[in-house]
């Protein structure tokens, strides 16, 4: 078998870390230099009509009025009430744009988690095809380690303590455009942003302050409750034990790096790596239930009364394979499997 083609990291994940440093500042002077930010007193009231400045409405650019004004400042006050800071994976995914997640299981096939700082994992992911970036830079800030730090929980139950992590309430940020023009400023009213704030409104990008992230914190959030990034949770949580140090560090190496990208894109196309919300999950797995019972109950209905012994446990057995698993999720009680085994192996 032709071995998958290596990632476009090419980086160590100390060059890694860098690049996304020197990304960071650069965004950052380049949104101190803005000149046309709607900036919160404006959102406010306080807006001077004389500065024209333009927003979107059904698609089409025009200036900004006092009764968009009075909108964009009941779009923020309403999201700030529906993020009590924080925010899970679950929510990240079940809020996305449909077209931010299929873009996200078509073009972004890895993250690795670069470098633990603090409660903080840097994850690095590949970009979209055609992309000027070779990578992104995702950076998830585990709300809850300090509890986890201090909780008297044995090695043992680390891995315990690390799913609950990861399941329970983050704070994000990306490099991206995406992320930076049109959903950090929806993440700052939410308080579940990890990095610089932004208070600029997303008048042109974003004026109804849609969706919560990118597609690549998408791929990132969804890789949490996964061992790789499972692993380097639980790490986190001993090193912050084992420090005391709030900022302690731990880093890949480049092979390490390497090997997870490539481990990801291997598997780019199984249906575990695509990102679906909770009621997507819950009719695929339905229909799958559905698809197996219907099996499982064919299978079952092949054993005739004429089938030689030696036959009929060949089919029992071939039966126990659809049926043995819908007994394993409750579908199928094991008493009605039961039944239906003593039936088949009748003479």
């Amino acid at each position: 078998m032709a071995r998958e083609p290596k990632p476009k990291e090419g980086v160590t994940p100390a060059q890694a870390i860098a690049e996304a440093k020197a990304r960071y500042k650069a965004d950052l002077q380049q949104r101190l230099a803005a000149k046309h930010i709607l900036d919160p007193q404006e959102v406010g009231g306080a807006y001077n009509a004389g500065r024209a400045l333009d927003t979107i409405l059904n698609g089409q650019l025009r200036k900004i009025t006092a009764e968009d004004l009075q909108r964009f400042a009941a779009l923020a006050k309403s999201l700030g009430k529906k993020f009590a800071g924080g925010i899970t994976a679950k929510q990240i995914i079940n809020l996305a744009h449909p077209e931010r997640r299929q873009r996200a299981n078509t073009e972004i096939h890895y993250a690795v988690p670069m470098e633990i700082k603090g409660s903080v994992i840097h994850f690095t992911t590949s970009a979209s095809p055609g992309s000027r970036a070779a990578r992104h830079h995702v950076y998830v800030d585990f709300v809850g380690l300090s509890g986890a730090t201090a909780a008297p929980a044995e090695e043992e139950q680390l891995p315990a303590l690390a799913r609950q992590l990861a399941t329970g309430s983050i704070r994000i940020d990306c490099d991206c455009e995406d992320w930076r023009f049109v959903f950090r400023y929806i993440a700052t009213v939410g308080n579940y942003n990890s990095m610089r704030p932004e208070t600029g409104f997303p008048k042109i990008r974003n004026p109804q302050l849609d969706g919560v992230a990118c597609k690549h914190v998408l791929r990132t959030v969804h890789l949490l409750t996964q061992p790789i990034a499972l692993q380097r949770i639980e790490q986190m949580i001993k090193l912050a034990r084992g420090t005391l140090d709030r900022k302690a560090t731990a880093r890949l190496k480049k092979a390490q790096a390497d090997d997870m990208a490539l481990e990801q894109m291997a598997r780019k196309d199984w249906k575990r790596t695509q990102i679906e919300t909770t009621e997507e999950r819950t009719e695929r797995l339905a229909a799958a239930r559905a698809i197996r019972a219907a099996a499982a109950s064919q299978a079952a209905k092949t054993i005739s009364p004429g089938t030689s012994e030696r036959d009929r446990k060949v089919l029992v057995a071939r039966a126990q394979k659809h049926i043995e698993p819908l007994v394993a999720m409750g579908v199928m009680t094991r008493e009605a499997a039961d039944a239906m085994y003593a039936q088949a192996t009748k003479g």
